[in-house]
């Protein structure tokens, strides 16, 4: 709790004040790291920990051995200081890796005991991937290496099978350096296993999440659209896998939310945008889940960035026509939705302000409209008023 209180401090702290005095934002963290004191980020409890650890140490120099107390307890250490871990602590990554090689030196010494298994390996692989330093992903790949090897060192005789969750780990560490090209092969990996590691909804997740990231924080349209279609074939991957039984794979609706928000915020228009995001959608809309109004705008932003040309002037307006029916018909018109069709972006040829305003007035007609265009509209999405649709009959609407 101390930890996870520290960290949003310190996020909150640095955030402040690069908007105020725009100040290098790592000198704020290693001077906030370098003063802090220890009882503030869970420190003080985790030397209380290893204080305990050093007593069970005692106890088995004095012949009191429990066969599962010292694996327990180096466990517990581990997984402690994983959850300190983050980018302001990058001196957790280290001391967890020296617990680890204390741990095989023990246990290659007679103390079986003390030999790691993979929960010990996967503190250590979590720790780096939460510290976010350049070499983060690689040493903790590092790891993940040396127990698909069997060994830690050429000479060990511990063989630790890596799980699920260890490549996930790794996948989070390259996620993290906008990698996607490495978590989407780290997924084949396990695929590669023949079921001796299967991957899990997470790794899924993960491998979407990384090319929807990845599309926008890359200026090449190419490569934005690129990404897009690459995390939408993930997604269908594994809404395939869940149709042939895999009962233990399924997305979350933010799979499909995260693809849509990619494509219709990224600067890209190529034609392959409006092809995933109709797909996306109405994948979201067979789901279990069903659509919410955010899938509505995003959808209808793609649509007016890729059919903006005159060319496409009779395929904008069926598209449009037809995506408000059916927004107004599942009840989820918002005013996000009326300000993005009546007072978004306009060109000089294709959706001019003059093409706009047509469209707007022959959608929505006349007030009063229908109160139950929106009537499955909930917490923060409003519902569009009267004077919302008469402005966009009138082909824009204010900021206000």
């Amino acid at each position: 709790v101390k930890a996870e209180k520290w960290y949003s401090e310190q996020r909150s702290q640095i955030h402040n004040t690069r908007r105020k005095s725009h100040r290098d934002g790592n000198n704020v963290t290693i001077h906030n790291y370098e003063n802090r004191q220890e009882n503030e980020d869970g420190t003080a409890e985790m030397r209380n920990a290893e204080a305990i650890m050093e007593y069970i140490r005692d106890l088995e120099e004095f012949g009191h051995v429990d066969p599962g107390a010292a694996l327990i307890a180096y466990n517990t250490i581990l997984s402690g200081w994983a959850r300190l871990a983050n980018e302001f602590r990058p001196d957790i990554a280290k001391k967890s890796e020296a617990l680890l090689y204390e741990m095989i030196e023990l246990s290659e010494s007679g103390k079986e005991n003390c030999a790691p298994d993979v929960l010990s390996y996967n503190a250590v692989i979590k720790a780096w991937a939460k510290s976010k330093r350049l070499n983060s992903a690689d040493r903790a790949e590092w790891w993940l290496r040396k127990m698909i090897d069997g060994t830690c060192q050429q000479q060990s005789v511990h063989t630790v099978r890596p799980n699920v969750n260890s490549f996930n780990l790794v996948m989070e560490a390259f996620l993290q350096l906008n990698d996607a090209s490495r978590v989407e092969d780290l997924l084949r990996e396990m695929d590669a296993t023949d079921g001796v590691i299967t991957p899990n909804s997470e790794s899924f997740s993960k491998v979407i999440r990384a090319w929807t990231r990845n599309a926008l924080n890359t200026s090449n349209h190419s490569l934005q659209s690129y990404s897009i279609e690459n995390a939408r074939r993930w997604l269908e991957e594994l809404l395939q896998r869940e149709s042939q039984g895999q009962s233990e794979l399924g997305p979350a609706p933010e799979l499909f939310s995260s693809i849509l928000k990619s494509a219709a915020t990224c600067h890209d228009d190529s034609e392959s945008l409006l092809s995933v995001g109709q797909w996306t959608f109405w994948a979201m809309r067979d789901s279990r889940f069903g659509v919410n109004s955010l899938a509505y705008e995003w959808l209808l932003d793609i649509g007016l960035k890729v059919l903006a040309s005159q060319k496409d002037n009779k395929r904008r307006e069926d598209f449009l026509i037809s995506l408000v029916e059916q927004c107004c018909r599942d009840g989820l018109l918002s005013v996000r939705f009326v300000k993005s069709l009546s007072s978004g972006r306009v060109f000089d040829e294709g959706w001019t302000a003059g093409e706009r305003e047509r469209i707007c007035r022959q959608i929505f007609g006349d007030a009063p409209f229908p109160m139950h265009w929106s009537r499955n509209l909930c917490g923060r999405y409003s519902t569009p008023t009267p004077e919302d649709f008469c402005v966009a009959k009138q082909g824009y609407l204010s900021e206000e």
